[in-house]
Parts: structure tokens; sequence; C-alpha cells
């Protein structure tokens, strides 16, 4: 593996240099973490039930991360914050930028992220030409990041089609009271030709509150060579795609440049959000792009504008209307040099829901909503004569999904509450027209009705508080995925039982959860007509059992810990005897840190197991029969991070140099759909990288 050392002697020496004042001023440092561990699991969030609840009362597994974790941690993006998140595992194919992430044993290869939803201060960011949740779209530089509420579990009651394994929310609009240094200018250089800018301005005066953020983020990408990602037989197809050096790399074709600016407030009982998005990305393309690459530009704007207020003292209500313009550029060169393709896709849509919360008496909450949204103006035009694709136009009506829902919440007895709720989704008919020219006399033209899906899903929980440091919950939940238009919907349902434990210096969490994924889409083959025809349906069916364990300690005043695993069984109902793939069996994570006065050191750790790519049972063998991997098992793999971090060094002034994976291991992730073409032993992670960022709060 090529090894960087441009900046180790110099960022060593600033380590040694800050550890050793550190030790010197030690001795004065007090109580340094703000709460205590038992405090902190009785601090408020929103995400989960659309309320402020406290954590160890929400029904559901529920992890908090916060500025302060992003700090001393030296997060550097949203992807590198969730690689470290309990249960949480990224799989990088090239196919856009870094974070898709599987959650307890399960990743989708068809699309980025379309089993969970994020959000952006409340906003859904999916993507609806193919609802998925591709993070050139969520660009939101960590600077700009309060909280992460990650929700585990279905949690379709409240969100709708693709939460099925749960809610992540990115705040980035919380601006305390009485508290300085909210505002901040920060400068990052690093590794991979990395540099980034980013600002940040909180202002509170009397009853307007706002954060304004914006950040320019570039990076020249990962540089490997192609032929470490292939085996020998793959190898010798490179000279007919124009490609004669053995030495021929990913640099610069995996290169990234985004911009991101975004208001959000509130003023009395009227919240506004707006966010401007622009990512241009390089890509892999079923196979290595020459030249200047292929590339794809992605300009998201949504604006928001919600109005909360108390009918009475047992009525609240919430209203939001979100608006979303998405456009889509890609265009590069395919196969051999100066053979160009490209694609334009744009849509926009408006979303509205209407939200009451309902308190009839001291043992009852209700939640009633209603949703609807809109999808308009979806188009999609495509050149790719390389691929047969003369030129191609497709269009949809407007899609329209309304829903209506409701949960309730009764208070059995002083320790037991129980939690009851169901949604119902209705995806109207809509229309699609498209025509296809592939260069051939005449045009081939498609249409017809899609959509008239409905869905109903249901949520049961119980929790039992056995004392002011025990809590147990019992949580059901169903959630469903619409991802083709003419198939039904893919069902999750997840049962679980979670366990937790804290006092003032730990908090314990111990999970059992099963997951059954039904009705999932499947390749399959057809026999007729004295051929064989491959077909997609509804048949798949995985199950999944497995146990997770997270603990956070505060080990002294300066030195606290945190580890969690989740262990993970999962087995593919129709074909027992073949391994699931994508689904690492054991995903681990551990945490240091130590803080004295102003200087924060940390180490973190995370290990995944070994891991298979995709069965396809379509492909032909040569003795006739059906069925293969489409590329290499992976090796399971182990990466450090370390981190350092100065506060203060001058009237609000900071600096953070951080190594990521510092033991340069490889790092390997197994190849998918989107480049199961050539690179079947698996695309290559990041080596070791350096990145050093100084800044200023005020």
């Amino acid at each position: 593996m090529h090894r960087t050392h441009d900046f180790l002697k110099p960022l060593l020496c600033i380590i040694l240099c800050i550890i050793f004042s550190s030790a010197l001023s030690a001795r004065e440092t007090g109580t340094l973490f703000s709460l205590s561990l038992d405090e902190l699991i009785n601090v408020e969030i929103v995400t989960a039930g659309k309320m402020p609840e406290k954590i160890k009362d929400i029904p559901a597994s529920v992890v908090l991360i916060s500025r302060t974790d992003i700090e001393k941690y030296g997060y550097t993006t949203l992807t590198d914050i969730l690689e470290n998140a309990p249960g949480l595992y990224n799989i990088y194919s090239y196919a856009g930028v870094s974070g898709n992430f599987g959650v307890r044993g399960f990743w989708n290869p068809n699309s980025q992220n379309s089993n969970i939803v994020f959000l952006v201060n409340g906003i859904r960011q999916t993507s609806d030409n193919d609802r998925s949740n591709p993070f050139e779209k969520i660009n939101i530089p960590v600077e700009a990041i309060d909280r992460i509420e990650i929700i585990r579990g279905p949690m379709a009651i409240l969100y709708g089609n693709g939460a099925a394994f749960g809610v992540i929310n990115i705040i980035t609009n919380e601006v305390s009271d009485g508290r300085e240094n909210q505002s901040l200018l920060s400068l990052t250089y690093g590794s991979m030709g990395t540099n980034k800018a980013a600002y940040r301005l909180a202002v509170k005066e009397n009853n307007l509150k706002f954060v304004i953020n914006a950040a320019h983020f570039q990076t020249e990408g990962p540089d490997n060579r192609f032929s470490d990602m292939m085996s020998p037989d793959n190898l010798t197809v490179l000279p007919s795609l124009g490609v004669n050096s053995p030495d021929y790399r990913t640099k610069d074709l995996l290169s990234q440049d985004s911009k991101y600016v975004g208001l959000s407030g509130s003023y009395n009982n009227w919240l506004f959000d707006m966010a401007y998005n622009e990512s241009k990305i390089g890509l892999f393309f079923l196979v290595p792009s020459l030249g200047e690459g292929f590339y794809r530009t992605n300009k998201n704007t949504s604006m928001m504008l919600g109005y909360q207020k108390e009918l009475s003292s047992k009525i609240k209500v919430d209203f939001r209307g979100i608006y979303n313009s998405n456009s889509l550029f890609s265009q590069g060169e395919l196969l051999v040099s100066n053979v160009d393709a490209a694609q334009y896709i744009s849509l926009n849509s408006l979303e509205f829901e209407l939200l009451l919360n309902i308190t009839p008496n001291n043992k009852t909450h209700i939640i009633v909503g209603i949703n609807h949204r809109t999808v308009s103006d979806l188009r999609e035009a495509t050149e790719a004569p390389a691929l047969g694709v003369v030129d191609g136009f497709f269009e949809k009506s407007d899609q329209q999904t309304q829903a209506l829902f409701s949960q309730i919440t009764y208070q059995a007895m002083r320790n037991l509450s129980l939690v009851a709720g169901v949604r119902y989704e209705d995806i109207l008919p809509y229309e699609v027209k498209g025509v296809l020219n592939n260069g051939l006399p005449g045009q081939a033209r498609f249409g017809g009705t899609r959509g008239d899906f409905q869905s109903t899903s249901p949520r049961l929980a119980a929790v039992y508080t056995l004392d002011e440091s025990n809590v147990l919950k019992f949580l059901y939940g169903e959630a469903n995925r619409t991802i083709h238009d003419t198939l039904d919907p893919e069902i999750t349902k997840t049962s679980e039982i979670n366990y937790i434990h804290s006092r003032n210096d730990v908090i314990a969490s111990l999970s059992l959860f099963q997951n059954q994924l039904q009705d999932l889409i499947i390749n399959d083959l057809v026999f007729e007509g004295g051929g064989v025809n491959s077909r997609q349906r509804n048949g798949g069916e995985i199950t999944t059992n497995g146990i997770e364990l997270i603990v956070n300690h505060h080990l002294t005043d300066t030195l606290s810990a945190e580890f969690s695993m989740t262990l993970q069984k999962s087995i593919d109902e129709n074909n027992k005897n073949i391994d699931v793939a994508y689904s690492p069996q054991i995903v681990a994570h551990g945490k240091l840190v130590y803080r004295a006065k102003n200087t924060i050191l940390s180490a973190l750790g995370r290990y995944i197991s070994a891991m298979e790519p995709f069965y396809d049972f379509t492909q032909s063998n040569s003795d006739g029969s059906f069925g293969a991997r489409v590329g290499e098992k992976i090796n399971d793999y182990f990466v450090l991070d370390l981190n350092i971090r100065q506060d203060n060094l001058y009237k609000g002034i900071y600096l953070n140099v951080k190594i990521s994976n510092a033991l340069n291991q490889e790092i390997r992730y197994p190849n998918s759909l989107d480049t199961n073409t050539l690179l079947n032993r698996g695309t290559i992670g990041a080596e070791r990288m350096f990145f050093a960022s100084i800044g200023i709060k005020f």
C-alpha cells in the first residue's frame, strides 16, 4: 500500500508538545465533563416521537452524538461520524460520496441509505428519483452539527416509507441561552488534497434565534491502482478499454467539490429553514474512466416554514410546509477515451404535515398527524451511445403520497408506559412515459400507470422502569419500503428487548433484536421458449438475530471510555446454504478520551468482520448451472484513529490534529452491483491520512 509521510514528523512534534503542556496543567483540572452519564440519559430529544422525550423513556434504541463528541474525536465528515456509531458500517463502492451504511447486518446494494430516513433539522433528505439518501446531497459540514439523534428500529409510524431501520436526524440550529462561543470560523487541510473552510454564526435576540452555516469542501479522493482491485482474468480486459498501464490509478477520478449554505431558526411560534447544497463528485460507472473521468453534479435547494402553538394546556399544534428542488447532471467518458455519456435528472417536491400533540390527562399522550407529499416535474434525459442509447427521455406525472398516523402513550402504572400506533400510507397512481432511441429504425416507447400502493405500519412498545437506574424496553415495529414502480413494497418487522443501566459514571445498554425482511425484490430466472430470461419479483426473505452491547464509562474526571459491539447472524430463508451478502457478523467500536484543562486526546478503533459480495442467481456458469458471487470475499479489518485538540489557545482559537487509519491497515469493501463488471476483488478504502484544523470560536 502507498504510504504518506509528508505530515508525519511535524505532526508528531505538535502532538508531543501538546501532550507535554497537558501533563503540566493536569493538576489544575477539575470536573471536566459537564454532564454526568446519569444526567445524559435524561436529556430530551425530539426525533423519536416528534416531541421532547427523555432518552431513557423513549420506546426505541437511541444513540446521541453531541457537538462535544464531534470535537473531542476530531470527526472530519458526516461519514466519519457515522462510521464510529454503534451498529453502523460503511461500504464505499466508488459509486458516489463515501457514506452508504448498513445497519445491524443489512446493507442495500441498490440505492444509497434507502433503509434509513435522513433528516436535517427534521427535514427529510430523500432523493425522490430513486428513493435513496446519497451523501452528496446530505452535504452537512461537521462544524455545523450541534447533535445527531440516531433512532434504530422501524420508525415508519412517524416518518413513513423508507424508515425500515430507523431515522438519523442531523441538527444544526441550536442556540443556547447565555452561552458564548457558539459561532466559529475554521480551516482544514489534509491528505488526498483535502481542504475545507467552514463558517457558523449563531444569533439570539429576544424571541429571534437563527444560525447561518456555510462551508466549501474539496478532496482529490483515494489514489489506488485498479489492478489491485481486479483479478488476473479481469485485468486482461483493460487494454480493450484503452488502459495499457498496469499502474492506472483512481487519483482525481473520485474527487469531490462541495458547497453548502444554510439558514435555520425561529421567531416566536414560527420556524424557518433554508439550505443550498452543490456537489460535483467523480465516480466509478461500470468501468474505469479515461481522460477527465466521469462526474455527477448534484444541486439541491430546500425551504421549510413551520408554525407551533399551544392551543390549550392539552393541545399543541405543529404545522410544516417543505419545498425541495433537486437536479443531477452526470457527464464523462465511458469505456474508452473521447466516448462521452450524459444524463440529466430534475424534480421538485412539496410536503405538508399537520401534527397534533394531545394530552387529555396526566396518564395519556396522543399524537395524530396527516402528511401529504407531491413529487412533480420528474424528468430524465440520457445520451450514452456507447451503451446503445443515442438519446432517451423519461418522465413521470405528479406522484402523490398521503398518510394518516397516530400514536398513543399510556402510563398504565407509575413505572410502566405502554405505546401503540399505526400509520396508513397511500401512494396514488401516476403515469410514466418514455422514449428510447438506440440508433435503429424506429423508437422504443414505453409507459403506463404505476404506483397505487397502500401500506399499514403498526408499532407496539412497553417501557418498564425498574428503578431510577434500570429501564427495560419491549419494542415491536413494522415498516414498508417502496423502491419499484410496479412491485410491492418490501416489509421490515423488528422485535427488540432493550435494557439500560445507568449511574453517575456508567451507562450500559444491552439489546436483543430480530429483524425479518420480507417481500424483498430479487432477480429470478424464467425458463420459457427454450431460453432463460431474468426478471425481478418480490420473494426474498432474510431473518437477522443479534445482540448489541453499548457501554459508556467516565473512568475519572479526565478519562472516559466507550465500547460497543453488535453480533448478528443473517439467514436467507430461501437459500439457507448461501451466506447473506454485505452482512458482517461482528461490528465493534471502541473510544478512549483523556482531557486535561484545554487539551483533549482521543483514540477510536473500529472492527468490521469479513463480508461476502452479492450472489447473482442469474449468472450463468461454464457447467450450465446458474449462480455465483460477483466478487471475492473480503477480509475483516481494524481501523485506529488518533486525535489531539487544543482549545482556547488564545481568545477562542483552537487547533485540531487527526491521524486517520493510524496503523495504515488495508480497508476493503465488497464490490457491489455498481462495480461488479471489473472490481471483483473489492474497492479499497483510505490509507493513513493526516488532517489539521485551526479555528476560532466567538
